[in-house]
């Protein structure tokens, strides 16, 4: 079981207790055996880690902008809800040449090589689909085991498209 103690400098730190009896040849039980071990420092790390956890994922879904980050292998390890609202679906775990852009390859104009080599790129791209323009930045992402992924942010700038164009024909 785990319980909090209050330690002889003040202190109040976690500690985990195992706890089991020893019998001996003939099944009785002669002594206990028990063990404290302090986690503490875990707890902290782990109360840590979920706050920032936390923090990512809320930002990530509270984003206006579609994004979705993508595994070396061109799977797709994560979309936001906008992402999911773009496309009509959860694609975690399909390529993203096929479920972004119904292509059975790799996207002719893919940039990941780019990307796994640390470069951040933007591009300016109409969508097929919906018809609107986007800017599209994709950047590397480093994760502890040294893979690298890719996140694409898609920023609708269609309106502002629409009105640089009125103004040229004005």
């Amino acid at each position: 079981y785990e319980t909090q103690v209050k330690c002889a400098d003040g202190s109040v730190r976690d500690f985990v207790f195992y706890k089991s009896t020893y019998l001996d040849h003939d099944g009785k039980v002669t002594g206990l055996l028990g063990l404290m071990l302090d986690i503490t420092d875990r707890k902290k790390i782990q109360k840590h880690l979920e706050e920032s956890e936390e923090k990512y994922r809320s930002m990530m879904e509270s984003m206006n902008d579609a994004v979705y980050i993508c595994r070396s292998d061109l799977t797709i390890e994560y979309m936001n809800p906008k992402m999911i609202e773009q496309i009509g679906y959860d694609a975690t775990g399909r390529f993203c040449h096929e479920a972004l852009h119904d292509l059975q390859v790799s996207c002719p104009w893919c940039v990941f090589p780019e990307v796994i080599n640390g470069e951040t790129l933007d591009q300016e791209v109409q969508s097929r689909h919906d018809g609107r323009t986007y800017t599209v930045t994709n950047s590397p992402i480093h994760h502890k085991d040294g893979s690298i992924a890719k996140m694409t942010i898609y920023h609708d700038i269609t309106n502002r498209k629409r009105m640089e164009n009125e103004l040229i024909l004005a």
